[in-house]
C-alpha cells in the first residue's frame, strides 16, 4: 500500500430506492426495539432449539427476528411458527391463507433489513410475490413502507 501524499477527492453515496426510505428504517428499528427472543411462543422453542444446533447463526437470527416481528404484529402462535420455519428455510409458507403468506414474507423482509442492508434483487422477489395480493389491513403500515406504489 502506498502512502497518500496529496489531497484526493472522494465521492460517497448512499443507494436510495423508493422502498429504502428513512421512514422504513425508522419503522424497522421501532419494530425490533429491545429485541428479545424470549418473546417466542412456547411452541416455537423446540423448533428454534433444533434449528440452532444445525443451521448457521445468521439464518437462525434472521428467522428469530422474523418470528418476533410476527409476534409484535399480533399474529398467533401458528403464524409465528410458520414464519420462523419459512425464514429458516425449514419449510415453505404454503398455508393457502393469503394473510399468513403476506405477513410471513413481509416479516422476513423486515428481519432481513434489520440485520443486513437493502438488496434490490430480494426486494424485487418480494414485490413479485405480493404483486397481486390484496393489502391486509393489519399490515398496512409495513406494506406501504416495504412495497410503495
Amino acid at each position: 500500500m502506498t502512502e497518500v501524499t496529496q489531497p484526493r477527492q472522494t465521492v460517497v453515496f448512499n443507494f436510495w430506492h423508493m422502498a429504502n426510505t428513512p421512514e422504513l428504517a425508522s419503522y424497522v428499528q421501532a419494530l425490533f426495539a429491545n429485541l428479545q427472543f424470549s418473546e417466542f411462543p412456547a411452541a416455537l422453542n423446540p423448533i428454534a432449539s433444533s434449528a440452532e444446533s444445525t443451521l448457521p447463526e445468521d439464518t437462525t437470527f434472521r428467522a428469530g427476528t422474523a418470528a418476533v416481528a410476527l409476534h409484535r404484529l399480533g399474529y398467533d402462535e401458528a403464524t409465528v411458527v410458520t414464519g420462523y420455519r419459512h425464514s429458516a428455510g425449514l419449510a415453505v409458507c404454503d398455508t393457502g391463507d393469503a394473510e399468513t403468506y403476506a405477513a410471513v414474507l413481509l416479516a422476513e423482509w423486515m428481519a432481513y433489513l434489520y440485520r443486513d442492508s437493502f438488496d434490490l434483487a430480494r426486494w424485487m422477489i418480494l414485490r413479485n410475490k405480493l404483486d397481486r395480493a390484496q393489502v391486509i389491513p393489519r399490515l398496512l403500515p409495513a406494506w406501504q413502507l416495504c412495497l410503495p406504489e
